[in-house]
């Protein structure tokens, strides 16, 4: 199905596409075969589905609209109107586009589903945001790994992989988008989802040491931003401990969700607890559904969201493939865990994505997984009131093991990792929301 697809289509295939673009304003409207690798391993079985191009918006081939009704999408993306980006459809060839005739005369010849076709116009075009890289610097420090959390008006960019020196932290004002440099943390300190907590930073579930046997750090570690200090916090229960966990605050408590006991080699779990920053106590919570690291969480409405991850596992050479496409959801009023319906699993699998939520939608940002050497650039929105997934406009760069943070109508994101594993960069972009998904006020 079309939810497999992956591969580009080839330069080729782009011209013809182009080639047969209509005058300026005009819809054509064409019937095109797909067939994906998976079909195609299974002896070429076709799709055919009906695309309308919009030239206004789609002549440079980036973005098409896809609407075939619900019936006939629910098996293809669980959402009529997804906005789709070509980069992620697989084909055969687009022969049948370097013939205008043969495509005219398919259109002539081709019925409409009966549940109609919903096509935009150029003044209609869906609005998806638009990505803005920051101009290029010397600041921040290129890394990887580490977190980016908001106090006040200011960004903290907090730990990384490295400690031949260890990184110090970074604080970006958005006011002036300048750098300065803050306290160094007294231990390397990555893979974690930092919280701010009444004004201070809080590094919880995270790994120390090198590849691919990274301990967890045994304590919290707390940042002072306005003293600028770091302080070492309780200990974490021993049986406990792990890192690339999803932590998340919650009516003044700090949750911790999921996460793995040896950095990359193994123990992934499903644990679940909750820390009392407070009395510095610890509770053990039921656990998720299922074990997975390398993601980040969320809370909207009273319920927590797992979304993205994986099961890390050098032990089995699978550090990366591992990719888990459920969405739990733990509810507390109920104290219960539940998963989502498969028709709400995450589209485009991948860890070392990360999370942020706005006007009640789970936004999940880049990653990285085995599918693709680059890292990922999606951003998917989900809607938990419909269960679906809508994607908007991609980041410039692709880019895993950071942290988002929302700010004013604006997705700051920065650093991480542009490939696989670590090609470590130093580039910020903002994310400036449509209009749809903008909060009531700024935040």
């Amino acid at each position: 199905m079309l939810a497999h697809l992956k591969t580009a289509p080839s330069g080729d295939d782009r011209e013809d596409l182009q080639s047969l673009m209509p005058v300026q304003g005009v819809l054509r409207f064409f019937r095109i075969e797909y067939i994906s690798l998976d079909d195609h391993r299974k002896g070429g079985i076709k799709l055919d589905v009906i695309m309308a191009f919009l030239v206004d918006h789609v002549c440079d081939l980036e973005r098409f609209e896809l609407d075939v009704g619900r019936q006939e999408s629910a098996s293809l993306w669980h959402n009529p109107s997804r906005i789709i980006d070509p980069s992620l459809i697989t084909i055969a060839r687009m022969r049948i586009f370097k013939f205008r005739f043969l495509a005219l005369l398919l259109l002539a010849l081709a019925p409409l589903p009966q549940s109609g076709i919903a096509f935009a116009s150029p003044d209609s075009a869906p609005d998806l945001g638009k990505w803005e890289l920051l101009p290029p610097s010397d600041h921040p420090l290129a890394r990887h790994e580490c977190a980016y959390v908001r106090v006040g008006n200011r960004f903290y960019l907090i730990g990384g992989r490295g400690s031949h020196p260890i990184k110090p932290v970074e604080i970006f004002d958005p006011a002036t988008n300048t750098w300065s440099k803050g306290a160094t943390p007294p231990v390397e300190m990555h893979h974690f989802q930092a919280v701010e907590y009444e004004g201070k930073v809080y590094v919880v579930g995270a790994m120390t040491g090198d590849f691919p046997k990274e301990p967890p750090l045994p304590n919290v570690y707390i940042y002072d931003p306005v003293a600028d200090q770091w302080s070492k916090g309780p200990s974490i229960p021993a049986d406990r401990q792990r890192g690339g966990a999803g932590a998340v605050v919650y009516k003044g408590k700090i949750y911790l969700v999921n996460g793995i006991q040896l950095g990359h080699w193994d123990g992934h779990v499903a644990w679940f607890d909750v820390f009392d920053p407070k009395t510095g106590e610890w509770q053990s919570l039921p656990d998720s559904p299922r074990p997975r690291d390398h993601f980040q969480t969320a809370i909207i409405d009273d319920k927590l969201y797992v979304a993205g991850g994986r099961r890390t596992s050098m032990v089995t050479n699978q550090p990366i493939q591992l990719t888990v496409p459920e969405v739990d959801v733990f509810d507390f009023h109920t104290n219960k865990w539940s998963t989502l319906p498969a028709s709400s699993n995450l589209p485009t699998l991948r860890a070392g994505c990360t999370a942020v939520v706005v006007k009640g939608r789970l936004l999940v940002l880049g990653g990285e997984s085995g599918t693709q050497h680059l890292a990922h650039s999606e951003v998917e929105a989900f809607d938990p009131h419909t269960g679906h997934w809508t994607s908007l406009a991609h980041m410039n760069v692709g880019r895993h093991a950071t942290q988002a943070i929302l700010y004013k109508d604006h997705i700051y994101v920065a650093v991480g990792s542009a490939t696989q594993y670590a090609t470590e960069i130093n580039s910020q972009e903002v994310f400036t929301l449509p209009k749809w998904l903008m909060p009531a006020s700024g935040q």
